[in-house]
């Protein structure tokens, strides 16, 4: 008895639905032309091939992922880091990342060579700062104070009468976030 097969030609994977694979049925289910597969390297490998000078170049799978993966000599990476090996420019080493240049572009799925560099986990966050893309202060979601706030806390730190325990109960704050923040060991982006 053979196994059986996805009904579209030369196609090798095993039904999901309707004697189709996965991807060809979600193709039907769509309303999309039934293609032929390539793999994700196979289309990651066109896409370096083939880049229009500056302009942002995507990957076309995984659309709601930000940073899609492929696997490349059986380790998972980022698409970016991937297109960098196959352009040539291996990881100079272990803690190098893969970093998308600041005000440039900001997307995850972009592989275009001229937007994407090695870079140390360092520099990705200081890139992150540059472009706007980062989460620190007000904009992360467990944040329980504005930027005012840590202007006043600093301002009752230092010209009032105040003790940290009562400034801290007047913001719901613990007392050694009002010490971190009078140190600068907390907002220290802030002047």
């Amino acid at each position: 008895m053979s196994k059986r097969t996805c009904d579209y030609p030369d196609c090798k994977r095993k039904p999901h639905a309707k004697g189709l694979c996965n991807s060809h049925y979600e193709q039907q289910r769509r309303g999309r032309p039934l293609t032929s597969l390539q793999t994700r390297l196979e289309e990651l490998q066109l896409l370096l091939v083939n880049q229009p000078p500056g302009q942002c170049v995507l990957v076309g799978w995984a659309p709601t992922k930000s940073h899609p993966l492929v696997t490349l000599a059986r380790v998972p990476m980022s698409v970016g880091a991937a297109a960098l090996i196959l352009s040539g420019q291996p990881k100079p080493s272990p803690d190098h990342e893969c970093c998308h240049a600041p005000l440039v572009c900001n997307n995850g799925r972009c592989v275009q060579l001229d937007h994407i560099r090695w870079g140390t986990r360092t520099d990705n966050q200081v890139d992150r700062v540059a472009d706007g893309t980062h989460n620190r202060g007000e904009r992360c979601a467990a944040a329980k104070l504005t930027k005012s706030d840590v202007h006043t806390i600093r301002d009752l730190c230092t010209n009032s009468g105040l003790t940290q325990h009562e400034i801290a109960d007047r913001y719901g704050i613990d007392q050694s976030t009002v010490s971190n923040i009078k140190r600068r060991q907390r907002w220290s982006h802030l002047a």
